[in-house]
């Protein structure tokens, strides 16, 4: 109801202006008639009425037509003056066929004077009102700003420190294998290629998806089992049509390289890692699992990669996004990755 009626007031301002003051006019009609003659007198009714939207129409027109040069508290108490005579002069007309029965009344000139007042100090606060919620809007909009352009800075940094470090130690692996496995160091430069053109296209991107990030991973799991030669297997299973739901970039990539280098790589049996993407109430739910060493309990979670993640997942989604880490049955870690499926959500973002 809340959303509404604030939607509302901001499409239909004009129409909320005029109800506001006809609200506020039967008010004070009917406790100054109450007040003043124990019974409702269409007197007051017809002074408050014309006073009131007298005043609001001398304000609307001042406000829009007004000279630039003249302050606003001086346009409005100039306006706010002229409706009181003219509203005066209209309850005459309709009271009495006179406009000057209502100006000659010391009671109803006092009356105007009162209501007068208090709906310039009413008009007054409310447009005080409505610019500080306007000043709050903007600043909410500016951090919004700044955050999106911070979480860029820190993905370009961390793409340059991330990428550099995964490409030297894959060539030096492929250096070795020259020699004694050409085949295998064949394989591996083309998934290298394969993971360096899926990396280049992310980047020269200002949007990415889930699509995106899973051909990244699928080629980063194509080296490291490459690289350990058996000793991992994967799998990435997606259900249909999730590949084109907007996803912030390097959100994903941190969790799998913290399942290989963290869980699988460190255990002397291997393992598998398995990536399951599906759409759950309409969020994306985003599975990472590893059956390796599981979580050091005086580190876990607590890795720059997993930090940037929540981070990124906050400017993106705000409570939206949601990352949580646990250990699996046997052994292994399992980190779930939340966040909405509405397109609007990355997008608007990163």
């Amino acid at each position: 109801m809340t959303a509404w009626l604030k939607a509302s007031i901001r499409e239909h301002p004009a129409r909320w202006g005029w109800a506001l003051n006809a609200a506020f006019c039967t008010l004070v009609a009917a406790v100054l008639s109450l007040a003043m003659r124990a019974g409702l007198d269409p007197a007051y009714f017809a002074t408050s009425y014309g006073i009131g939207f007298s005043i609001h129409a001398f304000n609307l027109f001042a406000h829009r037509h007004g000279p630039a040069w003249l302050p606003r508290w001086a346009a409005e108490t100039v306006a706010t003056a002229c409706g009181m005579v003219l509203g005066l002069a209209l309850g005459g007309v309709l009271l009495d066929g006179d406009p000057l029965f209502l100006l000659g009344s010391n009671a109803f000139l006092v009356i105007g004077v009162l209501l007068s007042g208090a709906g310039l100090a009413g008009s007054i606060a409310v447009e005080r009102l409505w610019e500080v919620r306007n000043r709050l809007e903007r600043a909410r909009r500016d951090a919004l700003a700044r955050d999106k352009a911070l979480a860029e800075a820190e993905l370009r940094v961390l793409q340059a420190q991330v990428e550099p470090h995964f490409l030297f130690n894959t060539l030096a692996n492929v250096i070795s294998l020259i020699r004694t496995h050409p085949d295998r160091a064949a394989r591996l430069l083309e998934r290298l290629t394969s993971l360096l053109r899926a990396s280049l296209s992310r980047t020269r991107r200002a949007d990415g998806t889930l699509g995106d990030e899973l051909a990244v991973v699928r080629s980063y799991l194509d080296i490291q089992s490459l690289r350990m030669a058996g000793r991992m297997t994967f799998e990435v299973d997606v259900d249909p049509g999730l590949e084109t739901v907007p996803m912030p970039p390097l959100l994903l990539q941190p969790l799998v390289e913290n399942a290989v280098l963290h869980g699988i790589e460190p255990s002397p049996a291997g393992g598998r890692v398995v990536v399951r993407a599906e759409r759950s109430h309409g969020m994306v739910r985003v599975l990472v699992t590893d059956d390796g060493i599981g979580l050091d309990p005086d580190t876990a979670g607590q890795g720059l990669g997993i930090a940037n993640v929540r981070e990124r997942l906050q400017v993106a989604f705000g409570e939206g996004g949601r990352l949580a880490l646990s250990e699996t049955p046997g052994g292994g870690v399992s980190a779930e990755l939340r966040f909405p499926a509405a397109p609007a959500a990355a997008a608007e973002v990163l």
